[in-house]
């Protein structure tokens, strides 16, 4: 008879971790965890993703220092004749926000692409993005 209370005593005590265990199982059965991010293609040292939440980089390449934030698509827009159907990015590039680069263009070095642009053109180094169509504008040096 002890041996039964002791049984049952261990058995509750063990029950909230058991519980808890089987409840984060259940979690995961109803709302399995989301591929919000997939990043693809040839990227250089140095890649930095902020907050990447909905954030899709397929290029085919990348160079140094890439910074991109949430809900950047960077992909593909296959055209007839064309070998490179994704973007080609060089080095200390930015892109914020909810922007999209998608096409076999090039992207120079030094660019910062604003939140919002849909770049589908070939971008000059040392430039700024902004805009949907994107509008291109030369950086101004520092201390101007």
């Amino acid at each position: 008879m002890l041996r039964h209370i002791l049984f049952a005593i261990n058995l509750l005590r063990a029950m909230p971790a058991y519980c808890a265990v089987m409840c984060s199982y259940l979690i995961r059965l109803l709302y399995p965890p989301k591929k919000d991010m997939e990043v693809l293609g040839e990227i250089g040292e140095g890649l930095v993703i902020y907050h990447g939440h909905g954030t899709v980089i397929a290029p085919y390449s990348i160079g140094k220092n890439f910074s991109v934030y949430q809900g950047v698509t960077i992909g593909r827009n296959a055209k007839p004749g064309r070998e490179i159907n994704n973007p080609i990015i060089g080095d200390n590039v930015t892109v914020f926000t909810n922007a999209v680069v998608a096409g076999g263009i090039t992207i120079g070095d030094n660019v910062t692409i604003g939140a919002g642009a849909v770049v589908m053109k070939d971008v000059p180094a040392n430039s700024i993005v902004m805009g949907n169509p994107c509008v291109i504008r030369e950086k101004q040096p520092s201390g101007v």
